[in-house]
């Protein structure tokens, strides 16, 4: 089920996204309190969005791990994909 994990965390980062704009629009009405609102759910909603990604990383470095393929993440937003390959004998 990795890719309804992904799936899930792609709807928070949207979540955050539209809280962020929203935010940024009331600030720049000059209604900072409700602003101010719009960007504490944003951090919420960013929270969740990392701790379903990385818990989706979980579950696809675990399901890769049966077919030799490893999926390691390098924190700068760049999945890295290593092929594990098993020497043929012959």
């Amino acid at each position: 089920m990795p890719i309804e994990s992904h799936e899930k965390a792609a709807e928070f980062h949207e979540l955050a996204t539209q809280a962020h704009r929203a935010g940024a629009a009331r600030h720049g009405k000059e209604d900072h309190q409700t602003g101010l609102d719009h960007c504490k759910n944003a951090l919420e909603y960013s929270s969740k969005a990392s701790q379903l990604s990385q818990e989706a990383h979980r579950k696809s470095e675990h399901s890769t791990r049966k077919s030799s393929i490893s999926l390691q993440w390098d924190y700068s937003l760049r999945p890295t994909i290593r092929y594990a390959v098993s020497p043929v004998k012959v």
